[in-house]
């Protein structure tokens, strides 16, 4: 599967991505640590990358001082030997992710490695699955950067910016982007220090609003179409109290 002309599997970090700060949830404790089912939210995406067929390593994104936490009470409690480091985040979801890339390629003290399949997820989507992986791995070697979606179960409208209705567009073309994305590395590197040196500039982050997820990125400063993987509709992100009834009421 995904094979590389040396009849070699490609070789696939993801990076995943848990510096949430839970201000939406509510709690006083980042959402990627509560508890669910007696599990860390973080737990239940990292035993799947850790039994993957198609991810080889995990870099893992987490809050500034928040490292050693990580690494003793969900790393190693957990035995997730994937992991082949943890990093600090930044500001934005572009800087965490910039940053986990610089991980990547610069590999670790544990194994030297570049990748050639980079998948991002977010930490708080903890119903992603094996297939799931192995769909967006095929993909990402075919077209070069793909994202997991569904299609929209909803009419979605566009407003006018002042509470109307602007227009509504078919349904059957509305799909709800979902992560992971994955990307060969030989594109998804070359478009992040594109935005990097965007960011040096003085209004670089202003000017970076737009950039909600990695595909943008990716689309914008690689000219790079995106494929479209099928999603599940059960790996929702947890974001508010409500996102943790859901889960409960799924797991």
């Amino acid at each position: 599967m995904g094979d590389a002309p040396e009849g070699k599997k490609r070789y696939c970090t993801v990076i995943l991505l848990a510096g949430g700060s839970g201000k939406r949830m509510g709690t006083d404790k980042p959402k990627q640590y509560l508890e669910i089912g007696g599990k860390p939210l973080l737990w239940y995406p990292l035993s799947i990358l850790e039994k993957s067929k198609v991810a080889d390593d995990c870099i893992l994104v987490v809050p500034q001082g928040d490292i050693s936490y990580v690494r003793e009470c969900i790393v190693e409690a957990g035995s997730f030997s994937r992991v082949r480091a943890i990093v600090a985040g930044g500001q934005e979801r572009y800087e965490s992710v910039w940053k986990g890339l610089q991980a990547a390629e610069n590999g670790s003290e544990r194994q030297d490695v570049s990748p050639e399949i980079v998948m991002i997820h977010d930490g708080a989507r903890p119903f992603l699955t094996e297939e799931l992986l192995e769909r967006c791995f095929l993909e990402a070697v075919t077209y070069g950067a793909c994202t997991a979606a569904v299609p929209s179960k909803d009419t979605v409208t566009i407003s006018d910016g002042e509470g109307f209705e602007r227009e509504t567009p078919d349904r059957k073309y509305v799909w709800n982007v979902q992560t992971p994305q994955a990307f060969r590395q030989e594109i998804l590197l070359p478009a992040f220090r594109k935005m990097a040196k965007e960011l040096e500039q003085g209004d670089g982050r202003e000017r970076l609003a737009w950039v909600t997820d990695d595909v943008s990125v990716v689309r914008y400063y690689g000219g790079v179409k995106i494929r479209l993987v099928q999603g599940d509709y059960r790996n929702i992100k947890v974001t508010t109290a409500e996102d943790l009834e859901v889960m409960k009421g799924l797991l």
